[in-house]
């Protein structure tokens, strides 16, 4: 009975090492490779004409995804991110050239842009002023209060008009406010009123006589 449980143990121990032996084999599968066909590269700009300064935006698309992408937008700037915003600044035709690599594949396209410069500026057109005094004639009793008003002037062009009120008796003011009234002493004055916009040689004044008696 030994002699059987002893062999029987051996011929256990050998089915065991040959299962483990079995479960350590290297797997030998070669990987599937990664495709390397053909890229497809298309690419749009907008827009494609404009005045400066010109946003240009790309759309584009590349199949499968590339390695590497450059993009060149032909004004000596290049870039590698096909979802930024380009800025033309100065006036010409750009040549847009795109270009896609995925291992020995390469795929391009372009696209053209131009950019004008705007055109030139209107020349500037001086103020058309109004100009009005209360009383009118301007004489009165002093201390006499006058008012003086140019509030009826205005500027072709849209500018902004600035007031000058000279009152004859060294006081002065200016500011964006269109009238403007002053309390004169017994006496004879000039006053002016003058309004610009600003530009230069474009002022427009008108004097009035006051007389406080």
């Amino acid at each position: 009975m030994r002699s059987f449980d002893r062999r029987h143990a051996v011929l256990g121990a050998a089915a065991t090492l040959a299962v483990g032996l079995g479960g350590c084999q290297t797997d030998t599968t070669t990987p599937t490779p990664v495709s390397s066909g053909p890229i497809s590269l298309t690419c749009s700009a907008s827009p494609t004409s404009g005045e400066i300064p010109l946003t240009v935006s790309l759309a584009i698309k590349v199949t499968p995804t590339p390695q590497s992408l450059t993009i060149n937008y032909g004004d000596g700037t290049t870039s590698g991110n096909p979802n930024e915003l380009h800025v033309y600044k100065t006036a010409g035709t750009f040549n847009i050239a795109v270009s896609a690599t995925s291992g020995s594949q390469s795929a391009s396209c372009a696209q053209t842009v131009t950019a004008t410069a705007p055109p030139p500026k209107p020349p500037n057109r001086p103020p058309v002023g109004k100009f009005r005094v209360n009383p009118d004639p301007a004489v009165g009793a002093a201390p006499f209060f006058v008012s003086f008003n140019a509030c009826g002037s205005t500027d072709p062009d849209g500018d902004r008009l600035k007031f000058f009120f000279d009152f004859g008796d060294g006081v002065k003011t200016s500011s964006r406010l269109c009238r403007d009234d002053h309390t004169y002493a017994r006496g004879s004055y000039t006053a002016q009123v003058c309004l610009t916009d600003e530009q230069p040689g474009d002022e427009v004044c008108r004097t009035f006589q006051v007389q406080a008696q």
